[in-house]
């Protein structure tokens, strides 16, 4: 039971890593250098076979030696062997046999049940080892530094300027004769709508960060990044900024960045938002 008990603790280790490490490449620097998995899938693995098998130690440890070698036949047929990968594969096989040569006795528990069930499981985890396909023939450019904006820029921004031309329409919101259309992660367009068959462009809020907004009594809430800002919009002539809520929504690091094949480095949340990268 230990041998299953330590298996079953290390795997979730490994999704562990994939949710830290894997959704967002380069967000979060990674120690192993992306060969933490092909060791974590080897140790698991052999423990968990080794704790189902009635056997003695001798055909316990055979059990590493064939994840060890699936593992690198994977790798070669799909075309992602790496030299990093394949000593962690061993490394993973090494910790294994120690554990497994520590571990006394045998397990009364049936073992053909648990084996095919465990064989299939690491069949399928195995599937997810491709090199990455994009239609550009790309990975990603992870050779980008963040530009940031500083948070006392960020809560000194907002401001009501002229009419400007909309490269890119969001979300509209529609308050007594005005529209008010979100230009993603810039503000919002200020439209005179009082004769809909020929709305006027009146006035551009420049809120950095903006993608979401509500108006409710004459006052209109934005987020502006992790911040949310209140406007008065009860005087269409003389909005004002009443209020800011700072630190209310989550630091999104790739808000501002559309090109999903970017992933940027050096990362440093206390300068500021990110706003493009260079």
């Amino acid at each position: 039971m230990r041998l299953l008990i330590a298996a079953v603790g290390l795997l979730l280790t490994g999704f562990l890593y994939y949710a830290i490490f894997r959704v967002a490449p380069g967000a979060v620097y990674d120690p192993t250098l992306g060969s933490f998995p092909s060791f974590i899938f080897v140790l698991s693995f052999s423990l968990g076979s080794a704790a189902f098998v009635n056997g003695g130690i001798l055909l316990r440890l055979s059990y590493p030696l064939i994840w060890l070698s699936t593992v690198l036949l994977a790798e070669m047929l799909f075309g992602v062997e790496d030299p990093l990968d394949g000593f962690a594969a061993i490394l993973g096989f090494g910790v294994a046999a120690v554990f497994i040569l520590k571990s006394a006795g045998s397990l009364s528990m049936p073992s053909a049940w648990g084996q095919r069930l465990l064989a299939s499981f690491g069949v399928i985890l195995l599937a997810g080892s491709y090199a990455p396909h994009y239609v550009d023939h790309h990975c990603c450019d992870s050779d980008k530094q963040p530009v940031y904006l500083s948070y006392n820029d960020l809560r000194s921004s907002v401001a009501v300027e002229a009419p400007r031309s909309m490269s890119a329409m969001g979300n509209l919101y529609l308050y007594a004769n005005h529209l008010f259309v979100n230009e993603k992660n810039k503000g919002l367009h200020i439209i005179d709508n009082a004769d809909p068959a020929n709305p006027k462009p009146e006035a551009f809020i420049k809120i950095p960060g903006n993608t979401n907004v509500n108006i409710r009594s004459g006052y209109l809430y934005a987020d502006s990044f992790i911040d949310l800002v209140v406007l008065d919009i009860r005087d269409p002539d003389n909005i004002q900024e009443i209020n800011r809520q700072i630190d209310v929504f989550p630091y999104d690091v790739y808000q501002a960045i559309e090109d999903e094949t970017i992933y940027l480095k050096n990362l440093d949340r206390d300068r500021g938002v990110v706003i493009g990268y260079e």
